[in-house]
């Protein structure tokens, strides 16, 4: 099971369940859940070399974004995913079983992850910041 992305300037999470680390699975996921979500800016997605993004060009195409590949080793270039999933395992615990996570629970989790206030935001919550870049964008 897998996660989609994390937004990188305000922190705002789009989560799917992932059946399989397949790479149609993973794009399949990908592009449906910000399908559902047309209001997110897509500029970009930085991944890490797994297997699961080694054919993005269905992403790039289908959100009109860029890939982009973190360096194989060094886990500082995805801090924020690093730090992403940390804080996804306060709903998750490594001890739990991934497969049997349902559709419902990340849901849940991802309804509790966005309004909570982020320090690196000034105390806003991710929909807040999101909310207010929206706007701006609109203007």
């Amino acid at each position: 099971m897998g996660w989609s992305p994390v937004e990188h300037k305000r922190r705002y999470l789009v989560a799917v369940k992932v059946a399989d680390c397949k790479a149609a699975t993973y794009n399949r996921a990908t592009i449906g859940a910000f399908e559902r979500r047309p209001d997110l800016p897509t500029m970009s997605f930085t991944v890490d070399n797994g297997m699961e993004f080694n054919r993005y060009r269905p992403i790039e195409c289908a959100l009109s974004t860029e890939v982009y590949f973190a360096h194989p080793y060094p886990s500082w270039e995805r801090g924020r995913t690093e730090n992403t999933n940390g804080l996804l395992r306060q709903f998750f615990p490594r001890t739990y079983d991934l497969s049997r996570v349902t559709d419902e629970e990340v849901e849940a989790a991802v309804r509790l992850w966005n309004p909570r206030p982020r320090k690196c935001l000034d105390d806003r919550t991710p929909e807040e910041a999101l909310r207010d870049e929206l706007v701006a964008l609109g203007d």
